[in-house]
């Protein structure tokens, strides 16, 4: 399982990386479908009896990597106010 789970991080996270689109004044953007059925098929292309945990695990981790992470060098030249945009975001996370 941890293999797998390994292998569908690293294909979301390059799917998500390829996608995802540093928008100045916004942040960065992806196609709203495209990375969810991605992630669909690559879990149920490694394993239809544990696509669910495997799409979960892939999605999140390779969302946070592919698109945050390696993008982190990006957010500088966006033009975001970073304790705005961090209180922002708390704030409609806890709301």
């Amino acid at each position: 399982m941890w293999v797998k789970a390994a292998l569908a991080t690293a294909a979301v996270a390059v799917v998500y990386y390829w996608l995802s689109r540093p928008i100045p004044g916004l942040g960065i953007a992806e196609p709203v479908f495209v990375p969810s059925v991605t992630t669909a098929i690559v879990a149920l292309l490694l394993s239809r009896e544990q696509a669910a945990p495997l799409a979960y695990i892939g999605g999140s981790l390779g969302t946070l990597i592919g698109a945050d992470l390696l993008n982190l060098g990006n957010i500088r030249g966006l033009g975001l106010r970073w304790p705005q945009s961090a209180e922002l975001e708390l704030s409609m996370a806890f709301s």
